[in-house]
């Protein structure tokens, strides 16, 4: 496997899917990788989606990631079992990732490296990145102002009542 290109699928989902998100995700896969070496087999005990809450630095269940279908065949390629990957592959490609997250100044996965988590004011400004805010109807000053709902007849009642 070549370490340039495998380098040029993670940098362009990075300007695709700059964040949280996608910074999670990729501290999760490589944790993931690194564990394989460790064990000699990797086990993917979740969804690809889900890598980053289950392995990465924000175990969220609201930091999901998909990603585009090229990152998606190379995790899915890398993580097989039945791929041999050798120690200096992987040290190398960690290597690549952890110097090119920081040289595109990657906020979330560069303050990751050293701990594993995040220091705390990133973490406050991470949940904030995830909450979700509900866009909230506009009151109407009068009770004429408001439309009147109307309810939809069945598919039964319709039929009876052409019938009659």
């Amino acid at each position: 496997m070549d370490i340039s290109g495998i380098m040029d699928v993670v940098l362009k989902e990075y300007t695709l899917s700059k964040g949280l998100l996608f910074e999670n995700h990729l501290y999760g896969c490589v944790s993931l990788l690194e564990s394989r070496i460790d064990t000699s087999a990797c086990v993917l005990d979740c969804s690809l989606n889900t890598i980053g809450v289950h392995h990465g630095f924000l175990k969220d269940a609201r930091a999901l990631y998909t990603g585009s279908n090229a990152y998606q065949s190379l995790w899915l390629g890398l993580l097989k079992p039945q791929e041999l990957l050798l120690d200096t592959f992987v040290d190398e490609f960690e290597d690549a990732v952890f110097s090119a997250m920081r040289d595109v100044s990657s906020v979330f996965f560069a303050a990751a490296l050293d701990t594993g988590e995040l220091p705390e004011e990133l973490l406050v400004e991470a949940e904030a990145a995830l909450f979700v805010k509900r866009r909230r109807l506009r009151r109407t000053l009068s009770k004429q102002a408001i439309t009147p709902i109307h309810k939809h007849k069945g598919l039964s009642r319709t039929r009876k009542a052409a019938r009659t």
